[in-house]
């Protein structure tokens, strides 16, 4: 039975591939994350998610305790952290955020939860850490 889950995660994370990296549901990480390729976080992340020239989603059922640096980032679970995005930040309905928001475009979909600051004047500054 657990060699059969374990194949069916490879032909899932196979299919995946092309989207970039997957942090699965039953996946928990505590450190910074960097490096290079998009990222869905489905799982749960401590700690600092750096990749400056890449797309996060951070899925329904993720959740993220940390800031998280990307080019655009999505949010669909719950993040609570700051948000530096180059391009855009967009919270789906199911998405709730508790942080401040640094992006010159963002997207606050009807039913989505938000608490903090928004700074839409951010240029490349705020998103250099």
């Amino acid at each position: 039975m657990k060699f059969f889950v374990f194949l069916k995660r490879l032909a899932f994370s196979a299919q995946r591939k092309e989207k970039g990296t997957l942090i699965d549901s039953m996946i928990s990480f505590r450190g910074d994350l960097t490096g290079g390729g998009d990222l869905t976080i489905e799982g749960h992340v401590e700690g600092k998610v750096n990749l400056k020239n890449n797309n996060v989603v951070v899925g329904g059922k993720g959740y993220v305790k940390g800031d998280i640096y990307g080019t655009t980032i999505t949010v669909e679970g719950w993040i609570q952290g700051n948000l530096y995005a180059e391009k855009q930040v967009v919270i789906k309905p199911s998405g709730k955020v508790s942080g401040a928001i640094f992006s010159p475009q963002i997207t606050l979909e009807e039913g989505s939860k938000f608490k903090g600051t928004v700074d839409t004047d951010c240029g490349k500054n705020n998103a250099s850490t």
